[in-house]
């Protein structure tokens, strides 16, 4: 089964897609996953509230996409662990924690996120990073509450097909 992983940004500026993009010098602040056929096609990621479906159509008038990756996963491990992880809550403390993480990185002192908390939220790369290390073999070397958006194209881009928006 062939997904499209979606790096964007929003259309309207807010500060923590801002500070993001600034922590990790990269163009987009967000990743979601998009598959289906592009009359039917759904998008999954976590945002503001949980992790959700829209449309791919809805999803485009709030977001601008940066870069698409294409990527074969193992259908029936991508879908079933979209809904065991359907509706779970966003993760502001995972997020608060990867920011403490890089303004210590960059003093030189390394720690783990002081807020992860395994699957029970999650923070958009966090889910993507999930769903692909349960249906795929491209991110077994990410950590899911560590690495952000511009970490996972990093990884996936190397062995993935990619397409320039």
């Amino acid at each position: 089964m062939k997904i499209e992983l979606l790096f964007v940004r929003p259309k309207t500026w807010n500060p923590v897609s801002g500070l993001i993009m600034l922590f990790d010098s990269s163009k987009f602040s967000h990743c979601a996953i998009a598959y289906g056929d592009y009359d039917t096609k759904i998008v999954v990621h976590s945002n503001r509230w949980r992790v959700n479906i829209e449309t791919f159509e809805i999803f485009k008038k709030h977001t601008k996409i940066i870069e698409t990756v294409i990527i074969d996963v193992r259908g029936k491990d991508f879908l079933r662990n979209i809904m065991k992880h359907m509706g779970k809550q966003y993760g502001y403390l995972t997020i608060l924690g990867i920011g403490i993480q890089r303004l210590l990185r960059m003093v030189g002192i390394k720690i783990n996120n002081p807020f992860g908390d395994g699957d029970t939220t999650f923070v958009c790369s966090e889910i993507v990073i999930h769903l692909l290390k349960c249906s795929t073999d491209y991110v077994h070397t990410l950590r899911p509450e560590l690495d952000g958006p511009k970490k996972l194209y990093d990884e996936v881009k190397k062995n993935a097909i990619l397409d320039l928006c």
